[in-house]
């Protein structure tokens, strides 16, 4: 699959939304490949999860991560060669739990992240959904 092009790509394309006002939960993506985030929009509206915020930049996720609202994030740990710990040190600090969606294997990241739901790409819809289950403490 490609990768976006420009820092903004998966932002220009997808719904975005930072507030809570439909009452539904709001789920941050931060995915670099349109295709990838385009599914797990889909994915997650399957699960009862919309709006969601995609953010395919690590400039766009980081500053999300540091200033919006969210019930959950699902992250990808390599946005366009820049690695995503930064804004997962963001999401902790704000208490926002995350869920891991990556190539990496578990073993190759650090033990500070690790504890955290993990998919492995590509994952099904029941392994999103038992990792958001996990994530959420079995709130969905």
């Amino acid at each position: 699959m490609s990768q976006l092009t420009t820092a903004e790509s998966t932002k220009d394309v997808l719904p975005t939304h930072t507030s809570r006002s439909s009452g539904q939960a709001c789920v941050l993506i931060v995915e670099d490949n349109y295709l990838l985030a385009s599914t797990l929009v889909d994915v997650l509206a399957e699960l009862g999860y919309t709006p969601v915020d995609c953010e395919g930049s690590f400039r766009g996720a980081l500053a999300a991560a540091e200033t919006a609202m969210y019930e959950l994030a699902v992250v990808d740990l390599h946005l366009n060669g820049e690695s995503a710990f930064p804004i997962l040190d963001k999401l902790i600090v704000r208490g926002i739990p995350y869920i891991l969606a990556t190539h990496t294997r578990r073993a190759d990241i650090p033990a500070v992240y690790s504890s955290a739901p993990f998919v492995c790409k590509p994952y099904s819809l029941e392994q999103l959904r038992k990792a958001v289950v996990e994530c959420t403490a079995g709130l969905v």
